[in-house]
């Protein structure tokens, strides 16, 4: 994936988080996860950046950033179909570190947790059978390469996006 570690840097050292408005380059929040902020940042409309919680040193981004991408590389042996991704490590002087996990920008509305209040019941019915399906994939990895390595996945239903004409696909 080709991330812009320039425009990255450029964001991170102009961030205002208290007045998102009055940073220096312009971005939107597309969402929150449980510990991340998700942008999209200046005119980078086809990529979500979600900017992890700030790490100390420059090590411990590396070594988070190694496990995320071993771990994702673990979920597609696994059988599971991940969008593009990338991660960006930004060290702005005087600063903790920034992670941030760079990956396609998907419409709002083909978010599972947005589709299961406008599908039709039987559409509804075969988008939850694929992600119950999908997650028993983690199972059956984890039964197979038990005890040296079990992997956790957050199924919760907002975790998956089903674009039109496609299979859903975890975000």
């Amino acid at each position: 994936m080709d991330i812009n570690q320039e425009l990255l840097y450029q964001f991170e050292k102009g961030l205002n988080p208290q007045n998102l408005g009055g940073s220096l380059i312009p971005a939107t929040i597309l969402g929150f996860g449980e510990i991340s902020t998700i942008f999209q940042i200046a005119d980078q409309t086809d990529l979500a950046f979600k900017r992890m919680p700030l790490f100390s040193d420059r090590a411990s981004a590396e070594t988070y950033t190694s496990k995320y991408l071993q771990y994702c590389q673990l979920l597609i042996e696994a059988g599971l179909k991940l969008p593009e991704h990338g991660t960006c490590i930004i060290q702005v002087t005087d600063r903790p570190v920034s992670v941030y996990i760079v990956q396609r920008q998907f419409p709002i509305a083909r978010f599972s947790h947005k589709l299961i209040h406008t599908l039709d019941r039987k559409d509804t019915h075969p988008l939850l059978e694929y992600i119950v399906s999908e997650t028993e994939k983690v199972w059956h990895f984890n039964h197979s390469r038990r005890p040296s390595i079990e992997l956790a996945l957050d199924g919760q239903v907002s975790n998956w996006v089903w674009l039109e004409g496609e299979t859903p696909a975890p975000k």
